[in-house]
């Protein structure tokens, strides 16, 4: 049996050589990121919109209804978390799509996006299903605010309510939703130019995508004031461009990847029987030919006591875990900032909210950079922690659910307040801070439940229908075997210099179905 899969394996062409399974360790901290990202925006969605304000003397809710973003009890900067979506979306596509292949074909762009329609339909309309009576009853009832109330009505179902803010009003938070699915029907077509793009280019292109939004800000924000024109780049320009860069980003790690794997293996290729025999004599320590997991195992050359002594962690390495946890401190640090300027000023936090997203795209990208190569940070540790895990799950779920969760929650305690056509603020804004204990827990209960009983048994059936139209055997593909263990002799550093058409699941499928 060997040699007869020994002899299929000498038959097949070097572009027919694939990998058993895609080295994902590196990406496992971006899940728990992914998590703690949905729950700063929950927790800043309820103290911005169903909270009363405590320690300002400006006020919020109806009595202030002139002020559009005054100050608030506890203005989280959550803001970062949308930007965090974007930028891992795009590396995590850049690895399972981009360099695998499948979207190369006419076939692999339209199956990918009927999977991302279906990976966001469920949550989505059952969102809007659940929000529909407080945007009736505000908008149509007690505004009459006909034009936005229709135009919501017809762009939110058509995930085109991005066109024009003022459209963004049925389940608000589903905006970021829009431009997902905006990006996901752009990126079949920017990732194979990505791919081919020389390094100088992809330079250029983040460059261009970082500096030109930022800029547009800046100007609207400092010296021409327009609080308008500043949501419009906040909802489209700015989401459109993070997603871009983010998949630069990918494609840079990728090749990253690679070049650091084919030194490797240019390495080994070395160490032949007579040259490790050679450094055994002199005591000197090899590396490991059959240890290509990233540990880099290090067999002591002899037979005295360090036999099995590790080589020390190098520098890099080290550097890496420092740069994570002072990131981390920083990230945390603009938390604080955040607080310090609703506090003090009042609706100026929300420009500071501004200002930071968007200035601070660099940090992120190596930030997140970073992450991927560090081993031991406390950062590292704590987004893998189990229980992240499990929330990356249904964090779309929680993302697209919250909203109308809180404002069912919030009448149904509030009994004084019966939701009435002309009490709709006052039942909004009418939350204790207590509550934020007991509403965090029930939204993620929710999500979960949602995801069990509704979207698993839905994304299993259409897949199977995507998957029967959109055959494999219409395309040229390669057989890649879907386990998801990281074996050593084809795992992170036996990346081969040739992407594979391969459609199978990978062990990175529940980070980017999680997107």
């Amino acid at each position: 049996m060997k040699t007869e899969e020994g002899k299929k394996q000498n038959t097949q062409s070097p572009q027919q050589t694939v990998r058993k399974s895609l080295y994902v360790e590196d990406l496992k901290p971006l899940k728990g990121l992914r998590a703690v990202c949905a729950l700063f925006i929950m927790v800043g969605h309820f103290f911005t919109y169903f909270t009363p304000n405590l320690i300002h003397k400006e006020g919020y809710g109806p009595e202030n209804k002139d002020l559009e973003f005054p100050g608030v009890l506890f203005p989280i900067e959550f803001l970062q978390g949308v930007t965090f979506f974007f930028l891992l979306s795009g590396i995590s596509f850049a690895r399972i799509y981009t360099h695998t292949g499948s979207l190369d074909t006419r076939a692999g762009k339209k199956k990918f996006i009927w999977k991302r329609f279906v990976r966001l339909s469920p949550a989505y309309y059952f969102g809007l299903l659940l929000s529909f009576a407080p945007f009736y009853l505000y908008y149509y009832v007690q505004e009459k605010d006909y034009l936005r109330f229709f135009g919501s009505l017809l762009t939110t179902p058509l995930f085109l309510q991005s066109v024009n803010p003022q459209f963004i009003a049925w389940n608000s938070p589903l905006w970021t939703v829009s431009i997902f699915m905006l990006c996901y029907l752009l990126y079949p077509y920017i990732s194979k130019k990505l791919y081919l793009a020389k390094e100088k280019t992809l330079k250029w292109i983040a460059f261009y995508n970082y500096s030109v939004p930022f800029l547009i800000v800046i100007i609207f924000m400092f010296f021409i004031g327009s609080y308008t024109v500043l949501l419009v780049c906040h909802v489209s320009i700015i989401r459109i461009t993070h997603f871009i860069v983010g998949a630069i980003l990918g494609e840079y790690i990728e090749r990253w990847r690679k070049a650091k794997s084919l030194e490797k293996l240019d390495f080994i290729q070395t160490l032949t029987p007579v040259s490790i025999q050679k450094a055994k004599n002199e005591n000197r320590e090899v590396e490991n030919p059959q240890s290509l997991n990233g540990d880099q195992n290090i067999n002591n050359a002899g037979n005295g006591p360090n036999s099995t002594k590790k080589k020390p962690r190098t520098n890099k390495t080290i550097s890496y875990d420092l740069i994570v946890d002072l990131g981390s401190i920083f990230l945390l640090f603009t938390q604080a900032v955040t607080l310090y300027c609703g506090y003090k000023y009042g609706r100026l936090h929300n420009f500071v909210k501004f200002f930071l997203e968007f200035s601070l795209v660099p940090l992120h990208c190596y930030w997140i950079f970073a992450i991927m190569n560090s081993k031991k940070s406390l950062t590292c540790r704590f987004f893998n922690l189990g229980i992240f895990n499990l929330l990356n799950e249904v964090s779309y779920n929680v993302y697209c659910l919250h909203f109308p969760i809180f404002y069912l929650y919030t009448w149904l305690i509030n009994k004084e307040i019966v939701p009435s056509y002309t009490q709709f603020m006052d039942a909004v804004y009418a939350l204790k801070f207590w509550h934020i204990f007991i509403i965090v827990p029930l939204v993620w209960l929710i999500g979960i439940l949602f995801h069990k009983c509704i979207e698993l048994p839905f994304k299993k059936k259409m897949v199977k229908i995507i998957n029967k139209k959109y055959s494999l055997a219409k395309e040229i593909q390669k057989e890649v075997p879907s386990d998801s263990s990281i074996s050593t002799e084809n795992s992170e550093d036996s990346l081969d210099t040739s992407r594979s058409n391969s459609s199978s699941k990978y062990a990175l499928h529940d980070l980017v179905e999680s997107q």
